[in-house]
């Protein structure tokens, strides 16, 4: 499954790579198309003006190759006007060569050959100036005479919109130094960036010297790419539902295996619980067959209350797990009564302080709530108490006297808070998220004395949620674990 989806993750992220790349050549080719052709109608509108300056005489030869310029394409104006001076040179030598052999016309003839002469003479001689002027006088004027900036920006418009780009953009002038930039907008852009396009001005202009680049920049490029990249969204979402599901399934499977350990291990716990007063229970009863013991009335005594304690015992472990049994069907119901918490723990640590002192151990209670007025179940509310008490001597240091403290106190929201604090063995960090799963018991290294399903914090935060409260744990190794635990008072 990870060869898998790694191999598919690959995959969609090439064609994704890919396919920003083919989109981004395709839009550069795309405005460097733009600029070529606004380049170029610069350069021709330039020639048109030349031509203008230059044929200032409204004859026809100048009529025909102004029209003929304006008609041809801006890569074929040189050879237009070498052409059509070529054609001037041709007609003139056929209509010399015809006056000359032909002795036989008229003398208005020879005249109307001659103005048309003259006429071919003022026409290459106005060409000649103008394939001068192009050749060798534009490099002399500046930059600024030579572009109309508000022509620049409407070819520049025209065409990017003819190659369906339409968004804002600014352009600028610059040297091939970047020295010398002339800006014809509001907005600045660093023209060094990679993000710019260039293209020469006049790139028929000889003069290496004197060269003029366009730069062209466009602020929301990226905009331009998202409808394109939208095709790229439904696999990816496609290839992203499937992880997520891999990643819940691999979830799920391991969920389940941490589940069957637990359960495999409350078996074994339930089964070693049960078989020993079952076991103690037998062996009484095999005594009981003995005629010295029931001679004996101390002897049958003492066998009586040990059937009677593990009889006990073991009804114990069964109603502990039935009880259980109710709490994952959610039929829990707790009766809820207006007590005060500080009495409640006060009596149960009077209770419980016998049992730890027989251990060598002491109890101390620190009740410091002012406000300790709480709706709870009494019975169940207990049985948190004890079951946390339980705990702390359960698992005490065997070299160390067990501390408990138990102590209760209010926020500045009068919220409750009640602490039972020990100095026992603790819980390590990677555990403490699990201890109040069902089940579940933390680990004690050698130590297999310490006795139980791993149901009681299981039912302390059942019974907990019920009373919409919150509890939690902090816990060091060798130092001791705290529970705390915060319910809503009643204002008093």
């Amino acid at each position: 499954m990870v060869v898998a989806f790694s191999l598919l993750i690959s995959l969609q992220f090439s064609y994704v790579i890919r396919t920003k790349n083919i989109i981004h050549k395709q839009y550069s080719d795309a405005v460097q198309r733009c600029l070529y052709r606004t380049v170029k109608s610069i350069e021709e509108a330039e020639v048109l003006t030349y031509i203008d300056e230059s044929f200032k005489n409204d004859t026809p030869e100048a009529r025909k190759a102004k029209e003929a310029i304006k008609r041809a394409s801006s890569e074929d104006i040189q050879h237009i006007i070498e052409q059509h001076i070529d054609s001037i040179v041709t007609n003139n030598n056929n209509l010399l060569s015809s006056t000359q052999h032909n002795t036989s016309i008229s003398a208005a003839t020879q005249k109307y050959n001659e103005k048309q002469y003259k006429r071919f003479i003022q026409a290459k001689s106005l060409m000649e100036i103008v394939t001068a002027r192009l050749l060798n006088d534009s490099h002399n004027r500046d930059i600024t005479t030579r572009i109309d900036p508000y022509y620049l920006r409407d070819q520049l418009s025209y065409n990017l919109e003819q190659n369906g780009i339409t968004s804002e953009f600014s352009f600028a002038v610059a040297d091939k130094n970047n020295k010398n930039i002339y800006r014809f907008n509001e907005k600045t852009f660093d023209i060094t960036s990679k993000d710019c396009f260039k293209q020469q001005l006049f790139p028929s202009d000889k003069h290496a010297n004197n060269l003029y680049y366009l730069y062209i920049f466009f602020p929301n490029k990226n905009k331009e790419f998202i409808p394109d990249i939208k095709i790229l969204y439904p696999p990816f979402f496609v290839t992203l539902l499937l992880l997520i599901t891999c990643i819940v399934t691999i979830w799920y499977i391991f969920r389940q295996q941490r589940l069957n350990q637990i359960k495999n291990d409350f078996i074994n716990n339930m089964t070693h619980e049960l078989k020993t007063p079952v076991a103690s229970i037998s062996l009484a009863s095999q005594m009981l067959n003995d005629p010295a013991v029931t001679k004996s009335p101390k002897m049958l005594e003492h066998i009586s209350n040990i059937i009677k304690d593990e009889t006990k015992r073991l009804t114990f472990q069964v109603d502990k797990v039935l009880q259980m049994s109710v709490f994952e069907r959610e039929n829990i119901k707790i009766e809820l009564q207006e007590n005060n918490i500080n009495e409640i723990i006060q009596t149960i640590a009077e209770n419980y302080s016998l049992k730890i002192h027989s251990k060598g151990g002491n109890l101390y209670t620190d009740l410091q709530a002012h406000n300790a007025f709480v709706n709870i179940d009494e019975m169940h509310f207990g049985n948190i108490i004890y079951n946390l008490l339980d705990n702390a001597v359960k698992y005490s240091r065997e070299d160390t006297p067990i501390i408990i403290t138990i102590s209760t106190w209010n926020d500045n929201k009068d919220n409750l808070f009640i602490a039972i604090e020990d100095n026992g063995i603790g819980i390590k960090k990677e555990y403490q998220k699990h201890i109040f799963d069902k089940f579940y018991r933390v680990p004690t290294g050698n130590r297999h004395d310490i006795k139980g399903f791993g149901l009681g914090l299981s039912y302390v935060k059942k019974i907990v949620q019920l009373h919409k409260g919150q509890i939690k744990v902090e816990s060091e190794p060798n130092i001791g674990t705290k529970f705390v635990i915060e319910l809503k008072t009643i204002e008093i």
